[in-house]
C-alpha cells in the first residue's frame, strides 16, 4: 500500500506513527487492531532475545560509538538523584538490557 511506520521514545512518551495513503486508512486500522489484539501470542523468549540484540546494536550505534555519546548519561546521572526515573537514559544500560526477562515481578 506504500507508506512507512516507525516509533520514537523519549523520557516521558513513546510515539508510534504511520504514514500511508488515505485510501489505506481503514485497512491499517483493521491490521493494527488485529496486531494489538493478538500481540501477546508473539511475545516469546526467542522474540525477546532478538529484540535485545536490536536494542544493544542501536545503543552501540547511537550512544557508545559516537563522539560525546555518553554525555547524556553523565548529565542525567549528575542532575537527578539515583532513584529518579530521569537518572538514566531511555535506552538503558547493557547489563540491565541483558538481564531483561519475560518474568513479571511486582515490587513495592
Amino acid at each position: 500500500m506504500g507508506g512507512s511506520r516507525n516509533e520514537g521514545t523519549w523520557s516521558e512518551v513513546t510515539i508510534y506513527y504511520e504514514v500511508l495513503p488515505k485510501y489505506a486508512f481503514e485497512k491499517i486500522l483493521w491490521i493494527d487492531s488485529d496486531r494489538l489484539g493478538y500481540m501477546i501470542n508473539t511475545v516469546t523468549k526467542e522474540a525477546l532475545e532478538r529484540e535485545k540484540q536490536v536494542v544493544k546494536n542501536e545503543k552501540r550505534q547511537n550512544y557508545d560509538n559516537v563522539p560525546y555519546g555518553f554525555t547524556s548519561e553523565v548529565i542525567r546521572a549528575n542532575l537527578y538523584t539515583k532513584d529518579h526515573p530521569y537518572n538514566w537514559t531511555v535506552i538503558g544500560s547493557l547489563p540491565d538490557l541483558q538481564a531483561a526477562t519475560l518474568e513479571i515481578r511486582i515490587t513495592g
